[in-house]
């Protein structure tokens, strides 16, 4: 039968799909089936949302390597300017090839549904000990700050996915704050519907998201 969505504003949000079947039953005509599907809605406009993001961060390095490949072909530059211009160049590809991997990580992980996530227990300590070591932070620019992790703190996750999941985002943190602000990392213990879990925040200068 046709299909509808609503959405309800209280207790809280909530996005509920409801459709109308016919009955094979003798003393029911029809059935009014509703299918709670805030968690799909949330994803799909996360997923646009990322490939809005992702096509606008490719743009950049795009033009700017069409750029540079137009001044090498239409103009004679000198050897040296010509080796800052190859540079940049080669700066900008792998910055695309670093976005492209990360839209062909999503597809893989939407498409095989989470069983290629190798789980592991680890410390939280040690995935934010191999955070800091392995992040190259920008030429003057203050290292991380990291505030005392508790040693007890312990996940069970992907160890490689999260640590590069991390990285994505304390990356972020320097490339959008403004003026070269501190970039600051904490862990804390954390709730969600009387799950507990462990919440890693990544604090920057920037405007927020």
């Amino acid at each position: 039968g046709r299909r509808q969505r609503f959405e309800l504003s209280a207790p809280r949000h909530r996005v509920l799909e409801v459709s109308l079947r016919q009955s094979a039953g003798d003393t029911v005509s029809q059935v009014l089936y509703l299918r709670d599907v805030t968690l799909e809605t949330e994803v799909d406009r996360m997923k646009s949302e990322f490939l809005t993001t992702a096509a606008h961060e490719l743009r950049t390095p795009m033009t700017s390597i069409y750029g540079f490949a137009n001044l090498l072909r239409l103009r004679d530059v000198g050897e040296a300017k010509r080796k800052e211009v190859l540079d940049t160049i080669s700066q900008q590809s792998e910055l695309m090839i670093t976005i492209l991997n990360q839209l062909l990580d999503l597809a893989r992980i939407e498409a095989r549904q989470g069983l290629d996530f190798d789980r592991a227990l680890m410390t939280v300590q040690s995935l934010v000990d191999e955070t800091v070591s392995g992040f190259n932070v920008p030429a003057g620019r203050t290292p991380i700050l990291v505030q005392a992790v508790d040693p007890a703190l312990q996940v069970v996750a992907d160890r490689s996915k999260l640590h590069r999941a991390l990285l994505n985002v304390v990356s972020n943190a320097y490339k959008y704050s403004p003026g070269g602000g501190a970039v600051m990392l904490r862990c804390h213990r954390a709730s969600d519907q009387g799950r507990e879990g462990v919440g890693i925040e990544v604090q920057d200068q920037g405007i927020g998201m």
